[in-house]
């Protein structure tokens, strides 16, 4: 094991925009460095490199106008502001504490569910927290494929049968991965407020009371309390110095429950008033410029402007479904499962809460019009309660999280934003809440050590070794453990003797070329050759390179009377690197017919067979980016792939190789 002091000198010693420099073009930019992102395939930048911080980023952003959940309501993302508090993946707050704004980069792309349809504008880079559709057939057993029909959802099966979903996981992808059918996720789960009551002193400023007027300072947040609340926000409006409910006459059981809550709450009486203009209608009535200043403030003034605090729904269980039975006994109907609004906010709203309470909501706008009567109808949002779960839209647990799944239903491009923005979150999983599903945030990024592992696809001890190299820094290991760096270095100095003994062969030269394989594909995969045994000791003992490392190395092997010998003789030379691109080992050809016509190096502890492909170091971007990977026989086999275009191309050492190779994990 790497020393932990070893590691910390090493990243004291080394600056990040000479790493990072390494691998790409780095431009000067302010305090700062931009590229094109390694990672994405770029052709504009929008990498950052600080030297300062000594970190990286790689920003994918949001349209100025898309709107994040916050624990004041629904704001833009260009309004957020450092401090505000917006909810994670698991439903949990978290802080903002980083904003950014900056011209984009990358195209917009924008997206549609099955259930709201209404556009999400995101960067085609930006980071989308999604699960795959191939991942819900294969981890659940009630979405099946058919004969007849590309996907079916059993709800009977999801009801009755015992299951788990262990092996369900969300992704993070860019936006411009993400495919039709694949689901975007809504948390049912949230942090609970455990507020008893709601401090609405401030509300109304009038200092002079009438002799049997006390200002109302709390309000104990009950069932009752929440119900009258929805119930206002469907039919309630304010007139000067008091509040009323509009209900048809048939409603008389509502107009009592609205008098009886407003006595036991407020201690205010209401009383029935029957318009004599309008023979279906019904009001009740409550005098109190407090109340009206209360309401007001919580629930401001318009139907297309009315809403509740957002905090709301984040109170408990029963309180919220009581809010919800509120608003749907005034405006809503229970044989369509509907409800309508002409105010924007309150449907967002109102499409949280029922998802916390575990009902699927379909979102529909219908725009504004005028009817053959001449009458002006204003933009209307219907929200639709589905009866039941279905391939649109369920409720599912991964990571110890309930999670409504919308399915991806249209994706198309986006008009260009002049600015776009992203922020960055405390929680860990850096993740946030838009208005209609989870995506990441600019979070994405790290310091030297994390560019190598994802740039590079390593671990974290072969990233620092990896580091160490390129910066000729000595590690030092742990009591116990082994440095290897003896044996690293006779193998880079017998590769580089190997491929300039091949300039000089002409008759391994003459056989690769019969083999077709190009000078350029012998470069790139550092083809070698290999002399007599003699060559091999001589060239040992002249680099002053010690024969028990070597021996370790497995470049040479030793006889029973102690007599050490070249393994590999008169053949030519395939070097064998680790994923961090460090030669471990040699696969040898011989060109003279010898009875073995391939030898490997043997097992050691930098070369095991079981755990490695030959060419994935030059592959491994390649298998990354396309998601394929292509196992071939043998190393030529490899090589002529890559020449003809096809990079994913790898070939097993041994037997049995998936079982245990690390390139893959």
């Amino acid at each position: 094991m790497i020393d932990n002091a070893s590691i910390e000198s090493l990243k004291n010693s080394i600056d990040i925009v000479d790493v990072i420099g390494n691998f790409v073009e780095l431009r000067k930019a302010g305090a700062n460095y931009k590229a094109n992102c390694p990672f994405h395939g770029e052709k504009t930048p929008s990498f950052v490199v600080s030297p300062s911080k000594q970190i990286y980023h790689c920003f994918g952003c949001l349209a100025p106008h898309e709107k994040i959940r916050t624990s004041k309501g629904l704001k833009p993302i260009s309004d957020i502001k450092i401090g505000d508090v917006v909810y994670t993946s698991s439903g949990k707050e978290t802080k903002v504490i980083e904003v950014l704004k900056h011209k984009p980069q990358y195209g917009m792309l924008k997206f549609k569910t099955d259930l709201i349809n209404e556009w999400s504008h995101f960067t085609q880079n930006h980071d989308m927290v999604i699960v795959k559709k191939e991942d819900i057939v294969e981890c659940l057993p009630y979405v099946r494929v058919e004969k007849t029909r590309p996907l079916k959802f059993y709800g009977r099966i999801k009801k009755n049968q015992s299951y788990k979903t262990d092996l369900l996981k969300s992704k993070v992808i860019f936006a411009d991965d993400v495919n039709k059918g694949d689901y975007f996720l809504y948390p049912v789960d949230r942090d609970i407020l455990t507020d008893k009551t709601l401090d609405v002193s401030s509300y109304w400023k009038k200092n002079n009371f009438g002799p049997n007027v006390s200002k109302i300072e709390t309000i104990s947040f009950s069932k009752d309390l929440m119900w009258l609340f929805g119930m206002y926000v469907a039919e309630g409006s304010t007139y000067r110095g008091g509040i009323k409910f509009s209900l048809h006459r048939n409603e008389k059981n509502y107009a009592k429950k609205i008098i009886t809550t407003l006595k036991k709450v407020f201690s205010k009486e209401a009383t029935i008033f029957l318009p004599k203009d309008r023979a279906n209608s019904l009001e009740v009535t409550c005098s109190s410029t407090n109340l009206e200043h209360i309401f007001v403030a919580l629930f401001l003034k318009g139907a297309e402007n009315k809403s509740y605090p957002y905090m709301f729904n984040y109170l408990s269980k029963e309180l919220r479904e009581s809010l919800f039975q509120g608003l749907m006994d005034g405006d809503g109907c229970y044989s369509r499962r509907t409800y309508k609004t002409i105010s924007k906010i309150l449907s967002q709203q109102l499409m949280d809460l029922a998802i916390s309470l575990e009902k699927i909501p379909a979102l529909y706008t219908e725009k504004e019009y005028i009817d053959k009567k001449g009458v002006f109808h204003k933009d209307t949002f219907t929200l639709l309660f589905h009866k039941r779960e279905s391939l649109k839209g369920f409720f599912e647990t991964i990571h110890g999280t309930r999670y409504l799944f919308m399915r991806v239903k249209e994706i198309e491009n986006a008009p260009k934003e002049e600015y776009v923005y992203d922020i960055t979150v405390e929680d860990k999983t850096h993740t946030f809440l838009t208005k209609n599903f989870i995506v990441g945030n600019c979070g994405v990024g790290g310091d030297s050590i994390k560019f190598v592992m994802e740039l590079e696809k390593l671990s974290y001890p072969e990233a620092i070794e990896k580091l160490a190299s390129m910066f000729n820094f000595s590690l030092s290991y742990t009591k116990g453990s082994s440095d290897y760096s003896d044996a690293k270095r006779v193998l880079e100095a017998i590769q580089t003797w190997y491929v300039k003994n091949l300039e000089h062969n002409q008759v391994a030269k003459q056989y690769l070329q019969d083999r077709g394989i190009a000078q350029s594909s012998i470069q790139r995969f550092g083809i070698g050759y290999v002399p007599d045994g003699n060559s091999v000791m001589n060239f040992l003992n002249s680099a002053l390179l010690p024969l028990p490392k070597a021996l370790d190395a497995g470049v040479i092997a030793q006889g029973e009377g102690g007599r050490y010998y070249a393994r590999l003789v008169e053949r030519i030379t395939f070097p064998i690197f680790s994923a961090s691109g460090a030669a471990v080992g040699f696969g040898g050809r011989t060109i003279t017919n010898h009875p073995a016509k391939y030898i490997n190096s043997p097992q050691t502890k930098l070369f095991n067979k079981s755990r490695l492909f030959y060419g994935y170091d030059l592959a491994k971007e390649s298998i990354y980016k396309n998601k394929k990977l292509i196992v071939c026989e043998g190393y030529l086999d490899v090589v002529m792939f890559h020449q003809a275009g096809f990079t994913e191309a790898v070939a097993s050492m041994g037997t049995a190789p998936y079982s245990g190779a690390s390139a893959f994990a």
